[in-house]
């Protein structure tokens, strides 16, 4: 009984480390997703905010509106301020509360 305990407990410890093997790798491999989104989103921001700035500021409003308040913002703030400014008098008092703090 004893030798059938041990050899149960040898193949627990070595699962254990197989286990903690596979976290470790998941882990990896969702830092590694987490960078290429990230860098996917900066280079649409980036991208993006060239249009923007580029566009007519009522037209750029109607396309601002169908975006997340997250997206919005972060366009938002990376527009050159003087356009910013122009694009946020198109939009509601409401939304532009969410996507600038003020109230």
């Amino acid at each position: 009984v004893l030798d059938s305990l041990a050899k149960v407990e040898l193949k627990l410890n070595t699962a254990q480390k197989e286990i903690s093997k596979q976290d470790q790798k998941i882990k990896s491999l969702e830092k590694r997703i987490k960078t290429q989104k990230d860098s996917a989103y900066t280079a649409w921001l980036k991208s993006t905010v060239k249009l923007y700035e580029f566009m007519d500021s009522k037209k750029a409003a109607k396309l601002l509106e169908t975006l997340s308040d997250n997206e919005a913002r972060d366009l938002i703030y990376k527009i050159k301020k003087k356009k910013a400014a122009e694009i946020l008098s198109n939009l509601s008092n409401e939304r532009v509360s969410r996507l600038t703090g003020l109230k």
